[in-house]
């Protein structure tokens, strides 16, 4: 008997989707799903301001980033999570620094490039699971606190192109951050979403820029994440 090309994608699909979770309808996951082990990656384009800023006087500069995760989720209101970042951020100068010297330069002629690597512990509240209509839907809606240590590299060097003005070491920083998320189960494995946070730095500005009267230190990063949830079944 031949089956039609039709026949064969409604039964191919219907193989991906476990039929427990059918069973329970689109907008509802069971206790059993939202418990267990987790892991995932996110990407996104970070900015940073210190004593220069992303948001330079000439254009603002994207940079780029990769963070894989592990977390385990302990009922639908909280889960615990670590992540590992490297990533890259560039800035140039404000407002009101572009003609202080810096050797044969301006600072208005120079940007700061910075290699990031940061290691996360974070406690992640669904703010849907405190509500009963809401705690076993395929949405989650997360605001996360966050410790970190995060190390820094930065590199000085004209904007455009050109050798290195001023190569700095690496640093190490404690970071104090927030992280919110919504997420939303695909199925009742795969989960994709949107985040947005920030982490504040202390010790010595990021960027490794010379130039005194400036206490801004941070990194505000957006993008997307992707993951996967074993859960209890």
């Amino acid at each position: 008997m031949r089956l039609s090309m039709t026949t064969i994608i409604v039964v191919a699909l219907c193989g991906l989707f476990p039929q427990q979770g059918m069973a329970r309808g689109a907008g509802q996951l069971s206790a059993a799903d939202l418990k267990g082990w987790y892991v995932g990656v996110e990407t996104g384009f970070p900015f940073a301001v210190s004593t220069f800023t992303s948001f330079g006087t000439d254009r603002a500069r994207f940079g780029w980033n990769a963070i894989p995760y592990v977390g385990y989720r302990f009922n639908p209101v909280l889960s615990l999570e670590g992540q590992a970042l490297w990533g890259r951020e560039h800035l140039s100068a404000r407002d009101g620094q572009t003609d202080i010297p810096l050797g044969n330069w301006h600072l208005g002629d120079l940007q700061s490039d910075v290699f990031t690597q940061r290691y996360t512990a974070q406690l992640n509240f669904n703010l849907l699971g405190f509500y009963e209509r809401t705690r076993y839907s395929r949405w989650t809606l997360e605001v996360s606190p966050a410790l970190s240590a995060i190390g820094t590299k930065s590199t000085l060097r004209p904007i455009g192109d050109g050798a290195p003005v001023l190569e700095n070491d690496a640093r190490w920083h404690f970071g104090v951050g927030v992280n919110l998320e919504s997420a939303y189960r695909i199925t009742r494995n795969f989960f994709a979403g949107i985040y947005t946070n920030i982490h504040f730095l202390t010790g010595r500005q990021l960027d490794g820029v010379p130039a005194d009267g400036y206490s801004s230190n941070y990194i505000w990063d957006v993008g997307l994440t992707l993951g996967w949830a074993f859960g209890k079944q």
